[in-house]
């Protein structure tokens, strides 16, 4: 198992839960796959910034999920 390059991206993870979202969802935002979705939200590996833009473009969520510790 890989260490953490940061925290997991808790606020995200719970608002694709609310809004119905999948990994998959995300993973179709940004070509990869499921597993790779979950390892970067989990913080074993890092979203590229144009992967960032994708989602929150896609999805329309907001981009301080990624950015603000205190959003959850």
């Amino acid at each position: 198992m890989s260490k953490r390059k940061h925290e997991p991206y808790t606020a995200f993870k719970l608002w694709l839960a609310g809004h119905g979202y999948v990994y998959k969802d995300v993973a179709e935002c940004i070509d990869c796959t499921e597993s790779t979705v979950m390892q970067k939200i989990s913080g074993a590996s890092d979203f590229y910034a144009n992967e960032l833009q994708a989602i929150c473009s896609h999805l329309g969520c907001p981009m301080r999920l990624f950015f603000d510790a205190n959003v959850a």
